[in-house]
């Protein structure tokens, strides 16, 4: 039996941030998107990392703990979650709202979503959410999750602006802490070295080998 309806994920909290309770369904908002944004940033180079034929959570990320692919994007959009909503509860217990701009340009996105399902033959907004992001998404929840991702950016950008620092107390904090700010981070994938050769001998398990020769 497979369930369409939604009720089981609306039920299920995912993780909570807060006071605020993230179900199943809205998770997989930040899930889907985390997946897309990745594949955006590294297009160039997207065949290398994962195979689009294989579900995420039987390609390994790490082989030092066997993560997947899957188990990674759920870690991005748990953080990706807990930093929107942090920006919204707070912009929420301030009573901020976005300017009229910003709301317009959050219905030019939602109404692109249509535009996108229209163009590509879905019978309505629905149906082509439901493509994206799972037989239980719908039009009404990502509109809410669109809007709670756009309030939250809005406030963080706001706060950003209001903030005045004094230069030279920059510099000399920046002197006293050499080794935090001059720190940096990196994410390092695996690439299976597999991809890259051509030829090689399959046996009767179906193991592909190569030979000194193809693999040069």
């Amino acid at each position: 039996i497979i369930d369409k309806s939604g009720i089981r994920q609306k039920n299920s909290v995912a993780m909570t941030v807060g006071d605020s309770q993230i179900n199943a369904l809205e998770m997989s908002y930040f899930y889907v998107d985390a997946v897309q944004n990745f594949r955006n940033s590294n297009s160039d180079f997207l065949m290398y990392l994962l195979d689009t034929t294989t579900p995420l959570n039987q390609q390994i990320y790490s082989q030092e703990d066997g993560t997947t692919w899957a188990d990674y994007f759920l870690t991005i959009a748990q953080s990706n979650a807990e930093y929107v909503y942090t920006l919204y509860n707070a912009a929420m217990a301030e009573g901020y709202t976005m300017t009229d701009a910003e709301k317009l340009e959050l219905e030019n996105a939602i109404n692109t979503i249509s535009f996108y399902a229209s163009m590509n033959g879905f019978a309505d907004t629905d149906a082509y959410i439901k493509a994206v992001y799972g037989a239980t998404a719908n039009e009404e929840g990502f509109r809410a999750y669109q809007e709670k991702v756009s309030l939250a950016t809005s406030y963080r950008n706001a706060y950003a602006d209001a903030l005045h620092y004094d230069e030279a107390a920059l510099e000399q904090a920046q002197k006293d802490n050499y080794d935090l700010y001059s720190s940096f981070s990196f994410n390092s994938y695996y690439i299976s070295a597999s991809r890259f050769l051509e030829g090689g001998t399959t046996d009767e398990n179906g193991t592909v080998s190569y030979s000194d020769e193809e693999k040069a």
